[in-house]
């Protein structure tokens, strides 16, 4: 496969979470039950994740480490602290970052959040199921998406980009971010931090980890805020 195949999975991918956000903004705008948005959401991470799962265990196209490969790095607690310096400069960056008027003002996010999405009834008659599959969202979308961009990804990136890899990848996973509700623009530091950190230690854990503390955060705060709606 030619070096550049990345290019069609990465496009693919585009075009994947662009239909999901559309299906979702239909249901959302037809007021069909918010926890089926949900399910949607979790069923579609489940599917990347499984997919990459599967071509990392296959290790095709000449992918220097697979799936084993990745978590087989000897664990260090220095890589705690670590984590949370990522997260904290890419919290930092973006909440700089996204003040900039124009730059706020870039959304191209199809669905509206959170307002419109859930009432106060919804919320306290689905919240035993809502808050676990908000949490499983954050779990199987950190790993869906680590795994993909940094252990999948990455190894077919650095056959070109060699030791500017770093770069290219946290720019992709940043602009595949475009039709989320954050702004993916802001977003483009913690992809960079996140893409630098596994290149070089090639430790996958920090990466993740990283991205877990981001995602569990603003989970807890979207939690709060739409049940204090």
């Amino acid at each position: 496969m030619k070096k550049r195949s990345w290019i069609i999975e990465v496009l693919t991918y585009f075009v994947f979470t662009f239909l999901m956000n559309v299906i979702i903004t239909l249901i959302y705008a037809n007021g069909i039950c918010i926890l089926l948005g949900q399910i949607l959401i979790v069923s579609g991470y489940s599917f990347i994740l499984t997919y990459t799962l599967i071509r990392l265990n296959k290790a095709k196209d000449g992918l220097a480490i697979g799936i084993k490969g990745l978590f087989t790095v000897g664990f260090s607690w220095k890589e705690i602290p670590l984590m949370v310096l990522i997260f904290l400069g890419g919290a930092l960056s973006y909440a700089i970052i996204s003040e900039v008027e124009w730059i706020n003002n870039v959304n191209l996010n199809p669905h509206p959040h959170p307002e419109v999405r859930l009432s106060q009834n919804v919320l306290m008659s689905n919240k035993i199921v809502f808050i676990p599959l908000v949490l499983l969202q954050v779990l199987i979308g950190v790993f869906a998406e680590e795994l993909f961009f940094r252990g999948y990804l990455f190894q077919k990136q650095v056959k070109t980009f060699k030791r500017n890899t770093w770069i290219v990848n946290g720019l992709t996973w940043s602009l595949m971010h475009i039709f989320t509700p954050t702004n993916f623009i802001a977003l483009i530091p913690m992809g960079l931090l996140l893409a630098f950190a596994f290149q070089k230690k090639w430790n996958i854990r920090i990466p993740l980890g990283a991205h877990l503390i981001m995602n569990s955060v603003v989970a807890y705060k979207e939690i709060i805020e739409y049940f204090a709606m």
